[in-house]
């Protein structure tokens, strides 16, 4: 996982789908079972998206992703892809 220092970075909301490689700004919970899959300064991974669209499918609250399927991300960092 990459980790990012949060106190000087600014927030970006994205599709989560445009999100893939960049860096969170919130945690990602999905309910239930109400335990976090990825948090503020990890980077969002392809797994982890479509863990949340199988979630939501299934019409399950998931914290950190809004009703348009959003994302908060910090808006200048990086982009990273898995290799």
């Amino acid at each position: 996982l990459h980790r990012v220092d949060r106190r000087q970075r600014q927030m970006c909301i994205r599709d989560r789908y445009s999100a893939e490689g960049r860096v969170l700004y919130e945690s990602i919970i999905p309910y239930p079972p109400g335990t976090p899959i990825a948090c503020p300064g990890e980077v969002l991974s392809k797994s982890v998206i479509l863990y949340v669209r199988d979630q939501l499918v299934a019409q399950h609250v998931v914290l950190g992703v809004d009703e348009e399927g959003r994302v908060k991300v910090e808006s200048d960092c990086v982009l990273f892809k898995e290799i």
